[in-house]
């Protein structure tokens, strides 16, 4: 199930891009502002700790020995071309991106793997939320704010009602 040959070059896509589209998802749903930047160190650092963290997940360890493959060509997106958008069009893309895979994965997966890699999945999305406070005046020095807003509380749920 996991290697790249198995899979159509669609499938293979929307499975390496999957893990930044959600964790540009809840980045955008938040009002982070100045702490967006905590918030793509989070997505990044998840993304890359997935093979250590899933060391038995053949897929996670694919997926992102592909990610880091494409940041050795320069080729890694990682949200920022996300952040131009409307947070209701990234969360609506990785809604349908998110459900495409879970069909992949249903498709052509090992349950037990495919459960796991839909866990890291989100993983990605739950530390990029609590990466930086959200609203209140004294987020700056670490009083106030909540650690997940509504929103971004929001997108993690319909990603999760996404991926099964």
């Amino acid at each position: 199930m996991t290697e790249q040959a198995n899979y159509t070059p669609e499938e293979w896509a929307a499975l390496t891009e999957i893990p930044t589209l959600v964790g540009a998802a809840v980045m955008v749903a938040g009002e982070s502002g100045a702490d967006t930047l905590k918030e793509a160190h989070a997505l990044v650092k998840a993304l890359f700790a997935g093979g250590s963290e899933h060391p038995e997940n053949e897929l996670v360890g694919a997926v992102v020995a592909a990610r880091v493959k494409d940041l050795e060509k320069g080729a890694l997106d990682l949200a920022e071309s996300h952040l131009a958008e409307e947070p209701s069009a990234v969360l609506q893309r990785a809604i349908a991106q998110a459900g495409f895979v879970r069909g992949v994965l249903e498709a052509k997966g090992d349950a037990a793997e495919a459960a796991e890699f839909k866990r890291w999945l989100l993983d990605i999305g739950q530390q990029v939320a609590e990466a930086a406070r959200e609203g209140g005046l004294l987020k700056v020095i670490g009083l106030g704010g909540k650690r997940v807003s509504k929103d971004e509380q929001k997108a993690l749920d319909a990603l999760r009602s996404a991926l099964g």
